[in-house]
C-alpha cells in the first residue's frame, strides 16, 4: 500500500511539469488570441473605412465619367468636322508659306484667290495646284510669274496626261539650275512631252546640235521658259490642256471634288475662331485628365 502510494506521488510529480507547460502554452495562446482579435477590430476598422474610400472613390468615378461626357460628346463633333478642318488648315497651311516665299501675305492671298478661281474649272484640284505654284516660287520664278507657269504646267499636264507634280519639277529643276539638260529633258520626254522641236525654232539648232548644247549646259532657262510659253499660247500644242480635260469623267470628278473642298474650306474660314476655340479647351481638358 504504501508502495502504491509512493508510485502515485512520484507518477503526479512527473505529471505536473508537462501541465504546467500545457498551461504556459495555453496562456501564451491567450494572448496571442487577445492579439489577434485586436488585430481583427483594426481590420474591421480598415474594411469600414475602405469602404468609406471606396464609395468616394466610386462618386469621383462618376463625377470622372460625368467630365468626360461632354469631352466625348466634343470628340464626336470633331469626328463629324474632321474634313472641314483640315481643309481649312491645309489652305492655311499653303498660304502661310506663300506668305513666308512671297514676303507678302497680301501677294500669297491673291496667288490663292486666282490658282483656286483657275481650279475651279480644270481637273485639278486647287489644293495640288496651289502646292505646285508654292514650288515653282520655291525653285526661283518670280512672285508676279508663278501663277502664269503654274497655269501652264497644268495645260502640259492635262493635254498629255500626266502627273503634274512631275512636270512642275522637271521644270522647276531648270529654272533651279537656269539652265535646259538632258536630265530634264528626258524627265518630260518620259511624260510624253517634248520640247525640243520647239526650242528648235527659238535657237536655229538641230536635233543633233541641239542635244550637243544641251549636254554641254548652253541651253539658258530663260530660252526654255519661252518654248514653255509658246507651246501654251494660243495655236500651241498644249492651250489649254487643262480645261479641256474637265468635260472628261476624271475631270467632272473632279471639279465636284474641288467644289467640296472649296465648300469646307470657306466654311471653316468662317468658323475658325470658334473652332480653334473650342479646340484649345478639349486640348486643355484632355491634358488634364492625362496628368
Amino acid at each position: 500500500m504504501a508502495q502504491s502510494t509512493v508510485r502515485l506521488i512520484v507518477d503526479a510529480q512527473n505529471a505536473i511539469t508537462p501541465l504546467k507547460r500545457v498551461n504556459d502554452q495555453t496562456k501564451k495562446l491567450s494572448q496571442s488570441t487577445d492579439k489577434l482579435k485586436g488585430r481583427l477590430d483594426k481590420s474591421n476598422r480598415s474594411l469600414r473605412d475602405t469602404g468609406r474610400s471606396a464609395k468616394a472613390a466610386s462618386t469621383g468615378v462618376k463625377g470622372l465619367v460625368g467630365a468626360l461626357r461632354p469631352l466625348l460628346a466634343a470628340l464626336a463633333v470633331v469626328g463629324t468636322a474632321q474634313f472641314v478642318i483640315f481643309q481649312t488648315a491645309e489652305l492655311e497651311r499653303q498660304t502661310k508659306a506663300l506668305t513666308v516665299l512671297t514676303g507678302s501675305a497680301e501677294k500669297a492671298k491673291k496667288i490663292v484667290q486666282e490658282i483656286k478661281e483657275f481650279g475651279a474649272v480644270t481637273p485639278f484640284k486647287s489644293s495640288e495646284l496651289i502646292e505646285v505654284a508654292k514650288r515653282m516660287k520655291a525653285f526661283g520664278f518670280e512672285t508676279e510669274n508663278v501663277v502664269d507657269i503654274t497655269k501652264r504646267i497644268a495645260d502640259i499636264a492635262g493635254t498629255a496626261g500626266a502627273d503634274i507634280d512631275g512636270v512642275a519639277l522637271a521644270i522647276g529643276k531648270v529654272q533651279a539650275k537656269n539652265k535646259f539638260m538632258q536630265e530634264e529633258n528626258i524627265m518630260l520626254l518620259e511624260k510624253g512631252i517634248n520640247v525640243t522641236k520647239e526650242l528648235e525654232k527659238i535657237t536655229g539648232l538641230t536635233g543633233e546640235e541641239l542635244a550637243k548644247a544641251m549636254s554641254k549646259g548652253e541651253i539658258g532657262a530663260d530660252k526654255f521658259r519661252q518654248a514653255i510659253i509658246n507651246l501654251t499660247s494660243k495655236n500651241g500644242e498644249f492651250f489649254g490642256g487643262a480645261s479641256a480635260q474637265s468635260d472628261t469623267l476624271f475631270g467632272k470628278f473632279s471639279t465636284l471634288v474641288d467644289g467640296v473642298e472649296t465648300l469646307a474650306q470657306r466654311i471653316g474660314e468662317k468658323l475658325e475662331p470658334a473652332l480653334k476655340g473650342a479646340l484649345d479647351v478639349a486640348i486643355d481638358l484632355v491634358t488634364n485628365i492625362n496628368q
